[in-house]
């Protein structure tokens, strides 16, 4: 009885394989094969694309920067004038300018003398606590 079985098992196995039928374990291991190549193919989509952001935002960085180079010491009036507003979003565009500075300032060899007008610039605005929670976020 058991090599009867075994021999319909066999036969059916190698019917399968002439007729181009495949078994359930075969079509779930194929279909596991194609999820995995899948979901790596999207993982290299999402990777490629965040390469690609951090790309953009690097170049407008440095586009910026380029622009604050050239506008010179009307920066720090601009500054000025945006915390002169007192209100939260001109403390974020103030501060975003000043961390724009600094990176300036440490690629240009420069930090001693930002530090100083940094710190002028502090001591005047010492009492707008919301400026300064703002620009330590920065």
């Amino acid at each position: 009885m058991k090599s009867r079985v075994e021999k319909s098992l066999s036969s059916s196995e190698d019917s399968n394989a002439k007729s181009g039928l495949r078994t359930v374990s075969e079509l779930r291991a194929r279909a596991s094969e194609i999820r995995k190549a899948r979901k790596d193919a999207e993982a290299r989509q999402r990777e490629a694309r965040r390469l690609e952001a951090e790309r953009r935002e690097e170049e407008e960085r440095r586009a910026r920067l380029r622009n604050l180079r050239l506008r010179g010491e009307d920066v720090w009036q601009d500054i000025e004038n945006e915390i002169n507003m007192r209100n939260v979003s001109a403390y974020d565009r103030a501060a975003a300018l000043i961390s724009d500075l600094r990176a300036i300032a440490e690629e240009d060899g420069a930090s001693d003398a930002f530090s100083i007008r940094l710190n002028s610039l502090l001591s005047r605005h010492s009492r707008k606590g919301r400026f300064l929670e703002r620009l330590d976020s920065f």
